[in-house]
């Protein structure tokens, strides 16, 4: 039971940090050049620790965390 909720939590992560990357890959298909992707990345950082609610970049963080907290189940 508990590989089960180890499993759980490291693909609802690894679902909510990809669909974090394609929702701001999606954000910024329009700009082609690389530096502009560079500069969406640090947008989205900036946004995660200012307003984390209405950011993309929540996702990414919480999917972070899932991966972490299954990471960590699996070590005890």
């Amino acid at each position: 039971m508990l590989y089960l909720s180890i499993i759980l939590f490291i693909l609802v992560g690894v679902y909510l940090v990809a669909s974090g990357i394609n929702m701001f890959l999606k954000e910024n298909k329009k700009d082609k050049k690389w530096w502009y992707y560079i500069i969406g990345i640090l947008e989205v950082i900036l946004d995660i620790i200012t307003e984390p609610i209405t950011s993309v970049g929540i996702r990414i963080f919480f999917g972070g965390l899932f991966i972490l907290a299954g990471l960590l189940l699996l070590l005890l």
